[in-house]
């Protein structure tokens, strides 16, 4: 994907998550993504996001700060889940430019499958051709309407060991056929003792400070569909289901104060489930 390419459609959602977590990374100790900073720039102008908080108050601060705290806070949430299931087998759907496989202290024997659009994961690689990933990281170059899962297969994923799956920050993008689909294609090939996390939205579409705040319309990209509860869709298929909402993920990690005073819920709600 070119630069101008990653900074279009989809791939500039992802752009801005990477914007986010390099304004929050050394700033509170929640996430520390030294490569994020690496794909705002590589995507040059296009983008127009910021890699620092804005040094004075203008309109748009009060916004990169909740946006980069809530970032930061949903990180470090799912960071803490997939690293309770080190040393195993791990799949990454919709990986987007976060650097997990890079900035994460793995053990040995850490297998990590990221699964996203070819030019997403081409971009990626072309940015981070000269690090080294910390596990045995596994690209899955393919579009999640198309047979994934024999994909993933094929790259050496293994459904008879237990796994642990993340989708981050996926389900508003998904229609709720979609997400049915999904999550059956991940009941399948679960075997006992796999987890699973996301992050489920509500009232995302009604934002105005993400709207306001970006030079493009990032509402536009989202399902227009109300979002089928995934932890009830879950548990319907076996798995036994936990949810946390924002306001607990900021108490766990001490930022429940400067959580309260946001405007903007980019965490929305965690959910867990183990089969």
């Amino acid at each position: 994907m070119s630069e101008d390419g990653i900074a279009a459609g989809v791939g500039r959602t992802a752009l801005l998550l990477a914007s986010a977590r390099a304004m929050e990374t050394g700033r509170s100790g929640l996430v520390d993504d030294r490569f994020a900073r690496l794909f705002v720039l590589a995507a040059g102008a296009p983008s127009g996001l910021p890699v620092e908080l804005p040094a004075e108050e203008t309109g748009t601060r009060q916004f990169w700060h909740d946006f980069a705290l809530g970032a930061g806070l949903r990180s470090r949430f799912f960071d803490d889940f997939l690293l309770a299931h080190d040393g195993g087998q791990i799949v990454l759907v919709a990986a987007g430019l976060d650097s997990r496989s890079y900035r994460l202290n793995w053990s040995a024997g850490t297998k990590v499958f990221e699964i996203d659009q070819p030019a997403v994961l081409a971009f990626k690689g072309h940015v981070l051709a000269d690090e080294w990933a910390a596990c045995t990281r596994c690209v899955v170059p393919v579009d999640l309407r198309e047979d994934w899962a024999g994909v993933l297969q094929r790259s050496g994923f293994q459904p008879g060991e237990p796994t642990a799956w993340l989708l981050e920050g996926l389900m508003p993008y998904l229609s709720p056929t979609d997400v049915e689909t999904l999550l059956d294609r991940i009941t399948n090939l679960s075997a006992p003792g796999s987890s699973i996390a996301l992050n489920h939205f509500s009232g995302i579409r009604s934002a105005p400070p993400l709207a306001d705040a970006l030079d493009f319309d990032v509402l536009a990209l989202l399902q227009v569909e109300d979002q089928p509860d995934p932890a009830e869709l879950l548990h319907r298929r076996g798995w036994s289901v936990t949810r946390s909402p924002s306001r607990d993920i900021a108490a766990l990690y001490d930022c429940e104060q400067s959580w309260r005073k946001k405007r903007l819920d980019v965490i929305g709600t965690g959910v867990t489930g183990t089969k």
